[in-house]
């Protein structure tokens, strides 16, 4: 797997003591995340899938797809700030920080989207997970392509 790695460290600048330790091999939930989050919506509307234990932009093989897990999208109607991403985070974090979980983000039609999402390998499985999760869409992160997950209406 190619995986961009994220190389940042924060500064409190109240104390100029270091907010976390990016190779600790199990990150916490700290404003490092939310930064990261509030500077990826701000430079990638188009999209991006994060792996916030490793904190790296996977990326992922082909016929594999991302699907939302229900019950964790956020909507927002501007561009989240970081308090607003620390919250959300902090809320979700103990199913954010699971195996094989990831944090998807994406701008659509001026409003602004945050979610835990896996990734399942098969269009078939996926399309059925994301019907079963209550999803409009599944994202085949290969072709950068959105996938409805609406059943076929047969004529």
């Amino acid at each position: 797997m190619n995986e961009k790695n994220v190389k940042l460290q924060l500064r409190n600048s109240q104390n100029n003591r270091s907010l976390v330790n990016v190779n600790h091999k199990q990150p916490k939930i700290s404003q490092l995340t939310a930064y990261l989050l509030e500077q990826v919506l701000s430079n990638h509307s188009n999209g991006f899938t994060f792996d916030p234990r490793r904190l790296v932009f996977p990326t992922f093989a082909p016929n594999s797809y991302v699907v939302s897990l229900f019950g964790y999208e956020r909507k927002f109607t501007h561009s989240p700030t970081c308090t607003e991403l620390n919250l959300w985070l902090t809320e979700h974090w103990s199913v954010i920080q699971q195996q094989g979980h990831y944090i998807g983000g994406w701008l659509d039609r001026g409003y602004y989207y945050l979610d835990i999402s896996i990734v399942i390998v098969g269009l078939k499985e996926a399309l059925d997970f994301a019907r079963a999760n209550r999803q409009k869409a599944i994202f085949d992160p290969y072709n950068g392509i959105s996938i409805p997950a609406a059943p076929s209406i047969a004529a």
